[in-house]
């Protein structure tokens, strides 16, 4: 992968897990792709992970092969990645990367809005339809749809700032000098 390339001729995918708030453990995953800007759903990707309720479930560990299949040479997107960058801690050394949070890119943007969860951004910007046109069937806290609104989420930022034949590492570090102005102006 070249980050010198713009962003246009990019490939990402968008990766989300869905966790037990009680055992902290993975139940979900999720990953959406996107090739030079545009969506891949034939190669979506999501599973059920083995759990006390779902035993039958594939353990994510025996999930790697699929796993290093569709993020071996992406950037790999994420919204508040560090619940991905943890469950992904289960295999040392992977080599996934570079990384994109979506949600500083999002608070850089939208510094005014006053929480910036996955579907207040998604509302913010207004995506539903086109998230709804993707994953008929999805919902919030889905892995599969989750991942896919990070990517809309992505693709749209992109657009509005105009940043497609920018270099990748522009997206790695948003100015958010501006979010948080906004955000000392509403502490109490």
């Amino acid at each position: 992968m070249d980050c010198a390339l713009p962003i246009a001729q990019q490939r990402f995918c968008a990766i989300d897990f869905e966790s037990s708030r009680a055992s902290g453990q993975p139940l979900e995953v999720g990953l959406f792709l996107m090739e030079h800007l545009e969506w891949r759903p034939d190669l979506a990707w999501g599973r059920r992970l083995a759990s006390p309720s779902t035993p039958d479930a594939p353990s994510l560990v025996s999930l790697w092969p699929d796993l290093v299949h569709r993020l071996r040479d992406r950037v790999v997107v994420a919204y508040g990645a560090g619940t991905e960058k943890r469950f992904l801690r289960t295999f040392p050394l992977h080599g996934f990367g570079p990384w994109i949070d979506v949600l500083p890119l999002a608070r850089s943007v939208l510094p005014a809005l006053p929480r910036h969860r996955l579907s207040d951004v998604v509302a913010a910007l207004g995506l539903q339809a086109s998230l709804a046109e993707l994953l008929p069937q999805g919902a919030f806290h889905e892995a599969l749809f989750d991942a896919a609104a990070c990517l809309l989420v992505l693709r749209d930022l992109i657009a509005r700032c105009q940043l497609s034949e920018q270099p990748l590492e522009l997206l790695f570090k948003p100015d958010l000098s501006q979010y948080y102005q906004q955000a000392e102006r509403r502490s109490p």
